[in-house]
Parts: structure tokens; C-alpha cells; sequence
């Protein structure tokens, strides 16, 4: 059965400018890269984390990110070796 989840998509220079901006950050944020479906090689932050109210301070950026659903357990599956 598919995992489908609501996530935030990113392009590599954002999700690196993300992790940037939260390094010093108790709860720093790490976009996940996408490995596998139509979105391979942007990266995804679930889309829970703008509601949380540790990120309140940041709810306006993440408005810029758009949302869609991926199914988690194929998206971020690593690639087997052949």
C-alpha cells in the first residue's frame, strides 16, 4: 500500500539555503532529495513542519515552496546497485 504524504518540494539551492539558515538551530531543517518519480532530484520537506510553532518565524518562506503529495516510500527509496 502506498505511503502518500502532503510535501513541501525544493530545488537544491533553496534546500541548501534551508539547512543553512536552521545549522545553528536546535530543530534545523534538512530537505530530503527526492531519488525516484517525476520529481527526482529536487528535494522535499514534509509539509507538517510549517504548522509546527517552532517554525512560525518561517511560515512566510515556506508559502513560496509548493506542495505535493509523494508517495514516501518509493520517492526516497535509495536505488539499488546492480
Amino acid at each position: 500500500m502506498a505511503n502518500i504524504l502532503p510535501f513541501m518540494i525544493l530545488n537544491e539551492d533553496q534546500a541548501a539555503a534551508l539547512r543553512e539558515e536552521t545549522q545553528g538551530d536546535m530543530h534545523r531543517l534538512d530537505p530530503t532529495l527526492i531519488t525516484n518519480g517525476p520529481r527526482a532530484g529536487k528535494y522535499a520537506l514534509r509539509e507538517g513542519v510549517k504548522f509546527e510553532a517552532v517554525y512560525e518565524g518561517r511560515r512566510d518562506a515556506f508559502r513560496m515552496f509548493p506542495v505535493d503529495e509523494l508517495d514516501a516510500d518509493t520517492a526516497f527509496a535509495v536505488p539499488e546497485e546492480e
